[in-house]
C-alpha cells in the first residue's frame, strides 16, 4: 500500500519541476523521446517560474525553443502524428501487473538493492532458505526470469511469440573452481536441451555460457596471457586503428618486459603467424587488425600458434587438457546449434575472464561462421576499450572477409569491476560515469551499423531510448546498404526491463528480442540482484517504467480501487504461509 499510494510525486522535489512538467504536457512535445531529464528541468525551473509570471505564454515558447536546442528537431517530432499502439502490459495478470508495480518500487531503494544479498542471508536464517526463496521467486523472478524449468521457458516464449517478439533463452548456470568434470558435462548438455524449447521460435536463439563448462582457473590462465598480449601492443603503438608494431619492437619489448630472448626465427615466426590471410604484404610490421585477429595467447586454429606466443603466454601442460576438454565441449553446443540452424550467443563476463572469453569466441567463429552468422560475440559498452575492439573486429571481419556477429550491451558488473580495481591499485576498466558509457555505447553502436560488413548480424541490446532513436536512424539512413550486404540489425532487451520499448519495436515490425533466463531460484538470484542494481542506475528510465505500469493500473484497468485490498491480501497470504512454516520448524 506503501508504495502503490506514496509514489505519484516522490521523485519531484520542487514545484517547479511539477509546473514544468505540465508544460511539457501542454505544448503536446513528447518528452518520453525528446530526452528531457527533471536534472534539465530542475536547471531552467527558476528562469520558466519568472516568465509564468510575466507571461504563460513566453515560457512555453521557451520550452519548446529549449527542447529544440537539447535534442534536437528529429526527437521531438517523433511520434508526433503516431497511431495509438495496443499496450504491453495488455497480457499482464492484475495481479501480475501489481507484483511488477511493487518490484519496480522497490529497485528505487539503493538501501534495498544495495544490502539485498545480505538482507537475503538474514531472512533465510530466521524463515529458513525454502520460504525466502519462494518469496523472490514469486517477486522478482517473476518479473525479471522465465521461471525454473523448460516447460515455463517454453510457456513465456510463447506469449512474447504471439506479440511478434522473439527470445533468447538464458540457462542460469555458473562455472566452478574445482569439482566433477560430469557437471562441466551437464551443463553443455543443458545448454543443447535448450534447443528443444526454443525450436517452435522463428529465430531461435540461445545464450550460451561457455564459462559454466570450464574450471574458473583455466579462464583465468587464459586471461593473462592474452592481456599480456594485448598489452603489448598498445604499449609499443598506442590504441590507433592505423597503428602497427615492428619485429625490433617486438624483440626489445619481450626481452625487457618478460625476461624472454626471443631469436630471430621466432620473431619471423610470429610475425608469419599475425599475416594468416592477411592481404598486407610488408612482413616486417603487424597492423592492429592482423594482430587483432590472429595473435592469441591459445591458438584454437593450428596455423595461429608459434614458439614465441607459448612462451609470453606460459600455459601449463595441465590446463592446456583442461582447455582441450572446454573446447570439446564448446564445439558440440556450436554443432548442435548449427544443426538446429539456431544462433548462439557467448555471455559476457567481468574482465579477469573476459580477455579469454574474447579470444576463443574470436577464433570460433572464424571456423564456424563461415556460411552466416551462427555464433555472436558480446561487448560491454561501460569498458573503455569497447570501441577500439568493436571497430578493430568489424574492421577485421571486413578485411577478412568474415560477417561479423556480437551483440552489443552497457554490461552489468560496473560496481564489481570498480571494486575489484580499488583492491588492486589498478586503473578501473569501466567509465566513472553513466554519461561516459552512454556515449561509448552509442558511439560504438553507431560504427558497428554504418561499416557492417556483408552477412553480419548485430544485436543492439539497450533499454535507452535516446540510443534506440539513433540506431533507427543510423539503420534507416544505410537501409540499402544493409538489405544489398544481407545484414541483420536486431534489438533486444531483457525481461522485466524496458517492456514498453520491446513491445513498440516489435509492432513497427523491427526484429526484436526479449532475453529470458530461467532455472532454479538459488541460481538465479545473482542475476537477479544483477537486474534490480542495473534498474537503479537507470533512474530516468525507471521513472518511466514505473509511470508506464501505474498508469495502466490507474487509467486503463481502474485498479486503484482495489489495490489496498490487493496488497492486504498479499501481505495476509504470506503471513499464513510463514505462520505455517514456522509451525514446521518448531
Amino acid at each position: 500500500c506503501f508504495f502503490f499510494f506514496s509514489s505519484r510525486r516522490r521523485h519531484t522535489r520542487c514545484r517547479e519541476v511539477s509546473w514544468a512538467r505540465r508544460c511539457v504536457q501542454e505544448t503536446g512535445i513528447n518528452a518520453e523521446y525528446m530526452g528531457i531529464q527533471i536534472i534539465m528541468l530542475r536547471a531552467i525551473s527558476k528562469s520558466m517560474i519568472q516568465a509564468r509570471l510575466n507571461n504563460t505564454q513566453s515560457s512555453l515558447q521557451m520550452l519548446k525553443a529549449f527542447s529544440t536546442t537539447a535534442t534536437g528537431d528529429h526527437l521531438n517530432n517523433f511520434g508526433a502524428n503516431k497511431k495509438k499502439e495496443p499496450s504491453p502490459f495488455s497480457t499482464d495478470s492484475n495481479m501480475f501487473l501489481l507484483t511488477k508495480y511493487m518490484v519496480y518500487q522497490l529497485c528505487r531503494f539503493p538501501l534495498f538493492v544495495q544490502n539485498a544479498q545480505q538482507l537475503t542471508n538474514g531472512l533465510s536464517k530466521v524463515f529458513g532458505k525454502k520460504m525466502v526463496y519462494y518469496c523472490i521467486e514469486k517477486t522478482m523472478g517473476k518479473v525479471f526470469t522465465a521461471g525454473r524449468n523448460l516447460d515455463d521457458l517454453a510457456k513465456e516464449m510463447q506469449e512474447f511469440q504471439e506479440k511478434k517478439i522473439y527470445s533468447v533463452a538464458d540457462l542460469s548456470i555458473e562455472g566452478i573452481e574445482k569439482g566433477p568434470k560430469e557437471y562441466l558435462d551437464s551443463n553443455s548438455e543443458q545448454t543443447i536441451a535448450i534447443l528443444r524449447a526454443v525450436s517452435n521460435d522463428p529465430k531461435h536463439t540461445l545464450a550460451v555460457k561457455v564459462t559454466s563448462m570450464t574450471y574458473q582457473y583455466v579462464l583465468r590462465e587464459i586471461n593473462v596471457g592474452q592481456k599480456k598480449l594485448y598489452d603489448m601492443f598498445v604499449e609499443l603503438a598506442g590504441y590507433g586503428l592505423n597503428a602497427s608494431i615492428t619485429k625490433s619492437q617486438v624483440k626489445d619489448y619481450v626481452r625487457n618486459k618478460f625476461g624472454i630472448t626471443a631469436t630471430d626465427a621466432e620473431i619471423n615466426e610470429f610475425f608469419k603467424v599475425g599475416k594468416t590471410d592477411s592481404n598486407d604484404t610488408d612482413p616486417n610490421r603487424l597492423t592492429a587488425i592482423e594482430y587483432t585477429m590472429n595473435i592469441h595467447s591459445y591458438p584454437v586454429i593450428p596455423k595461429l600458434s608459434s614458439a614465441l606466443i607459448t612462451k609470453i603466454a606460459n600455459i601449463k601442460p595441465e590446463t592446456v587438457k583442461e582447455i582441450k576438454d572446454w573446447l570439446n565441449r564448446v564445439n558440440s553446443v556450436i554443432e548442435a546449434i548449427k544443426r538446429a540452424n539456431a544462433y548462439g550467443m557467448i555471455d559476457a563476463e567481468q574482465t579477469y575472464i573476459q580477455y579469454a572469453i574474447d579470444s576463443i569466441t574470436k577464433q570460433l567463429q572464424r571456423l564456424h561462421n563461415v556460411d552466416r552468422a551462427v555464433i555472436m560475440n558480446t561487448f560491454q559498452g561501460y569498458l573503455k576499450r569497447t570501441l577500439r575492439n568493436v571497430s578493430l573486429d568489424v574492421l577485421g571481419c571486413t578485411q577478412f572477409k568474415l560477417p561479423f556477429a556480437a551483440k552489443l550491451v552497457r554490461g552489468a558488473y560496473m560496481t564489481e569491476e570498480g571494486q575489484i580495481a580499488l583492491t588492486h591499485e589498478e586503473e578501473s576498466p569501466v567509465f566513472p560515469n553513466k554519461l561516459l558509457v552512454d556515449k561509448s555505447y552509442n558511439d560504438t553502436m553507431l560504427f558497428a551499423v554504418k561499416n557492417l560488413p556483408p552477412r553480419s548480424h548485430f544485436t543492439i541490446g539497450s533499454h535507452n531510448e535516446t540510443t534506440i532513436e539513433l540506431a533507427l536512424a543510423a539503420v534507416t539512413e544505410g537501409k540499402k546498404k544493409l538489405e544489398d550486404n544481407k545484414c541483420q540489425v536486431s534489438f533486444a532487451q531483457l525481461k522485466g526491463l524496458g517492456d514498453k520499448l520491446t513491445y513498440s519495436l516489435a509492432q513497427k515490425g523491427h526484429y526484436t528480442f526479449k532475453y529470458l533466463p530461467y532455472g532454479p531460484t538459488n541460481n538465479l538470484i545473482p542475476y537477479l540482484f544483477r537486474r534490480a542494481e542495473e534498474a537503479s542506475y537507470i533512474w530516468l528510465e525507471g521513472q518511466k517504467k514505473i509511470a508506464d505500469v501505474r498508469k495502466e493500473i490507474v487509467e486503463v484497468r481502474k485498479l486503484h480501487y482495489k489495490a489496498a485490498a490487493i496488497c492486504a491480501g498479499t501481505v495476509l497470504g504470506l503471513f499464513l504461509i510463514f505462520q505455517q512454516e514456522l509451525i514446521k520448524i518448531t
